[in-house]
């Protein structure tokens, strides 16, 4: 996912402080492992113009943390900001989601 965002890039995870450049985010990511399962995105919407878009959806996400074997659905809603390089690439900016977990009954 790196790859496709820019070196500045922020996210604003859901209560958390903002992560800003690819190594906060790369720190961020690697804990806690979790396995996805199935990850389903809709009510897609993107616009913008030459330079900059955006993208806005609402996605659900089963996935397991590590050392646990019941899944968590997290559900929610996203808005990532585009933008196009002078290598005419384009490249994620900007990520800010909201979430909702369900856990399962144990």
């Amino acid at each position: 996912m790196l790859e496709h965002c820019t070196d500045d890039v922020v996210w604003m995870p859901p209560n958390e402080h903002a992560l800003r450049g690819k190594a906060a985010v790369r720190a961020w990511l690697v804990e806690p492992f979790v396995r996805i399962e199935e990850l389903e995105v809709r009510n897609v919407r993107i616009e913008g113009d030459g330079g900059v878009a955006y993208k806005v959806a609402d996605y659900q996400t089963r996935y397991v943390p590590d050392g646990s074997m019941h899944p968590v659905t997290s559900a929610g809603s996203h808005v990532w900001v585009l933008c196009r390089g002078a290598d005419r690439q384009w490249r994620v900016s900007f990520v800010a989601w909201t979430s909702v977990e369900e856990r399962p009954a144990v």
